[in-house]
């Protein structure tokens, strides 16, 4: 479940990083 889960949150973490 932590790959779906990575998936998921790797995107989110980009937005974030990107400060969008």
């Amino acid at each position: 479940v932590k790959d779906f889960d990575f998936a998921h949150l790797e995107p989110a973490l980009l937005k974030g990083l990107a400060g969008v």
